[in-house]
């Protein structure tokens, strides 16, 4: 890998391979830096990246996954990096955060992703002959570039108002806790009915994935069922964990985020400490000097991810309030989430 570094007391200037992974740049840094973390600023799309010493790692046995499915993944030519020290604080991965105070949490792009990836049902709202909107529930998958390909009853309704006008849009939201905290999504924009191999590959997945699933028999696919490809405009986003908020996300940023390394296992977590660790989850809600009368009397986490963990806590003479808090490290799968939250557990 070519690398040639220009040191300075406030940044970084790396000269990298266009296929230099965000570890192997990282790695390389850290043996000039230290035991120091990393922020790197990719050149392409000024996403913000946070890699520590910790993480290195993992996030190497990660990097495969996210080549796959997003190609701004890669470094670009020329990557501008600021050593972060101890003593400073955590730069967030969503935008803005900085100075808003906010605590470091997932980007919007990136936790809509991972709503998607994990719900894979939905409301289809689609135009009628006579004007009107149609919103009927469908199945989907997130296939090929990342769109969600939708499979309906071959010639149903909806099927002949989307032939007669492509336009639709998608709504998405988890319909069990704690995963339905996370987000409601909206995508707009307009389908096309896949044909031939196309449709043969998304009958094929379909199936498997009800099959492993465990699906209603009654909503297995069905030989003259029909696939359409949702190719997303924008995507609104309303946030509900870490103080909510509405985005409009572009569909290039949709398409170029991961879905968070979690979001497959976060409910079993979650699941595990609120019924076996509880005294360890009121650890973790715990200020770090906590006065007498402020003292957690209840406490139960709410969400994991690879920066964090949200929680709800209980203080004397107070209703529940949602917190969060960070992670040493990024974690990229279930063991790492359970041993970083027992660390918290253990300050």
């Amino acid at each position: 890998m070519p690398l040639t570094s220009c040191w300075s007391t406030a940044a970084v200037e790396v000269t990298v391979s266009p296929r230099c992974t965000v570890s192997q740049c990282s790695a390389a840094l850290l043996r000039g830096q230290g035991k120091r973390s990393i922020r790197a600023r990719l050149c392409s799309n000024s996403t913000d990246i946070i890699i520590s010493p910790c993480g290195l790692q993992r996030k190497a046995q990660h990097d495969s996954r996210l080549h796959s499915r997003r190609g701004c993944a890669r470094f670009a030519s020329v990557v501008h990096c600021a050593a972060v020290t101890a003593d400073q604080p955590r730069q967030s991965a969503s935008k803005g955060s900085q100075a808003s105070g906010e605590v470091p949490k997932p980007l919007p792009a990136e936790t809509a992703r991972t709503v998607l990836e994990i719900t894979k049902h939905g409301t289809l709202s689609t135009i009628d002959e006579d004007g009107g909107p149609l919103g009927t529930f469908v199945n989907y998958l997130m296939l090929g570039n990342g769109s969600p390909v939708m499979r309906l009853k071959g010639g149903c309704l909806q099927v002949n108002n989307m032939l007669r006008n492509p336009h639709c849009s998608l709504f998405v939201q988890p319909n069990e806790e704690p995963a339905r905290q996370l987000a409601r999504l909206t995508l707009r924009g307009h389908v096309e009915e896949l044909v031939g191999v196309d449709a043969e590959h998304a009958a094929a997945v379909h199936s498997q994935d009800h099959r492993e699933n465990g699906g209603d028999a009654a909503d297995a696919p069905k030989p003259t069922d029909q696939y359409f490809r949702l190719v997303v405009r924008d995507c609104l986003h309303v946030g509900r964990l870490g103080g909510g908020g509405v985005a409009v996300i572009a569909a290039p940023q949709l398409l170029a985020a991961a879905p968070d390394p979690l979001g497959g296992c976060a409910v079993a977590v979650v699941a595990s400490w609120n019924r076996d660790r509880a005294e360890d989850v009121l650890r973790i809600a715990a200020l770090p000097q906590e006065q007498k009368g402020q003292e957690v009397t209840a406490a139960q986490l709410l969400w994991v991810d690879r920066l964090g963990v949200y929680f709800k806590a209980q203080r004397v003479g107070e209703d529940w309030q949602a917190h969060r808090r960070l992670f040493e490290c990024e974690v990229w799968n279930e063991s790492d989430a359970h041993r970083m939250l027992s660390q918290l557990a253990q300050r």
